[in-house]
């Protein structure tokens, strides 16, 4: 990175005219990465000296949000003919992210044809196929003859997202698909609804994009036609599931502390945390006022303060490790009849009861040598409570991760609040019971 940023400014300070030329042996993506180490001259030599289609490269690989505000540098003028190298999904992203006003402005520049395609697509919410499909793709007749459709294909495929598949219509109806392979050794006279493959998988355009993504992963596809009644409109491809599976594994990792990770707003902010803390802090006076039940036992036995982390701990991690398996199968949608959740959930149950049967057996040999070094009286009785308590409160544990994400995802609520802090003080509720009303029974205490 450090030698390209030097050659650019190597470059930029002796005003060579030939930077567009000596910089197109240079990846896009590794100069979105130094663009803003340029200061603003540097910058506006690189806006007034590359092409429009490599500064559209090079924008494309960067945040909309920095994308935006060099877009501004450059100004509305400008910023056009970049804009029109972009492939539609692109600039629909950075459209939705600026004033209605700018977008008026800009959009009042583009051909009449581009205006009604990106108001099209304006429309559709960011989480909606729509906001992630590119127009650019190629669709031939199926009466096509495959020396016609071959034409087509050399016509349009420099502006393509892909040139294969090749995808076939009627009357602009999706109807089948076509191997790029397939239409390079037919022969003519044949027509193309000869070679077509009907076996079409395809998502509507106002379809969750997070299932449009989940759906190419679940049948391989490197490509996803899009249809709107029935009219193929544009296409899903690779790079397009890949930035929505970031953003979703993003949110993901908010969710798992109960927080949004790309809110700059403080007072957004705070307002979208407060209530995850408020009820996380009402069930941590509970797990207290629980304890506090038990002040006359701790008084009885003060050795049991000593194990109670430890107990509290693993069944914090035996809940994480269920829990994260659920969640990757609600991903991925294995759970989606009653049959496999059960053989799911039994599967977790005997997993957890195993891993609790070995760490119990643990728990009682390092409980035992340590009540004995410290001279504890009653010391195997105090060790097999704190074994029976990992045991209990870890298969228990290991249920409430396997079973709470499930229980979220059918009643619409995000899986992923079920994790985190929420699951956290469910577990220590489980693990304070289970622990001093174990201690309570074996040990005799009143």
């Amino acid at each position: 990175m450090k030698k390209t940023l030097d050659f650019i400014k190597s470059l930029i300070k002796h005003r060579d005219k030939a930077i567009s030329k000596k910089m197109k042996h240079l990846h896009p993506y590794d100069v979105a990465q130094i663009f803003g180490q340029f200061n603003q001259t540097e910058r506006n030599y690189l806006y007034n000296n590359l092409m429009p289609i490599q500064l559209a490269d090079i924008l494309s690989y960067l945040d909309t949000v920095h994308t935006i505000n060099y877009l501004k540098e450059i100004g509305t003028d400008k910023s056009v003919p970049i804009l029109e190298e972009m492939s539609s999904d692109d600039i629909t992203d950075i459209l939705n992210e600026i004033d209605d006003e700018d977008f008026r402005a800009i959009l009042s520049k583009f051909s009449s044809e581009s205006q009604i395609e990106l108001a099209y697509l304006r429309k559709y919410g960011e989480d909606q196929v729509g906001a992630i499909m590119t127009t650019n793709y190629i669709a031939v007749e199926n009466e096509l003859d495959v020396k016609e459709a071959m034409k087509i294909l050399i016509q349009e495929a420099e502006d393509s997202e892909t040139i294969d598949p090749i995808y076939i219509t009627d009357n602009g109806k999706l109807t089948g698909m076509l191997k790029l392979v397939d239409l390079i050794i037919a022969r003519s006279p044949k027509k193309i609804k000869e070679l077509a493959d009907d076996k079409i998988v395809y998502v509507n355009v106002d379809d969750n994009a997070a299932d449009a993504v989940a759906k190419m992963d679940n049948y391989g596809l490197s490509v996803l036609p899009v249809i709107d009644q029935e009219k193929m409109v544009g296409i899903i491809t690779i790079d397009d599931a890949l930035d929505v599976m970031e953003k979703e594994e993003t949110e993901t990792y908010g969710q798992f502390a109960a927080v949004t990770i790309d809110d700059d707003n403080i007072l957004k902010g705070t307002l979208r945390r407060i209530p995850w803390l408020l009820i996380l802090l009402i069930l941590g006076i509970f797990v207290s006022s629980i304890i506090s039940v038990y002040e006359d036992f701790l008084r009885q036995v003060t050795a049991l303060i000593f194990f109670q982390t430890l107990v509290l701990d693993m069944v914090g991690n035996i809940s994480t490790q269920s829990l994260a398996v659920s969640i990757r199968h609600l991903v991925r949608d294995d759970l989606n009849t009653g049959r496999k959740i059960f053989k799911h959930l039994f599967k977790e149950l005997k997993v957890s009861f195993i891993n609790a049967a070995i760490c119990g057996l643990m728990a009682f040999a390092v409980a035992l040598l340590m009540l004995t070094i410290k001279h504890v009286d009653n010391k195997t009785m105090i060790a097999l409570v704190v074994a029976l308590s990992v045991l209990v409160s870890q298969i228990a544990g290991g249920l409430l991760g396997a079973s709470i994400p499930i229980i979220f995802a059918k009643i619409k609520i995000d899986p992923a609040l079920a994790s985190g802090p929420l699951i956290t003080t469910l577990n220590d509720v489980v693990a304070v019971v289970v622990y001093f009303s174990l201690a309570a029974v074996l040990l005799n205490l009143v």
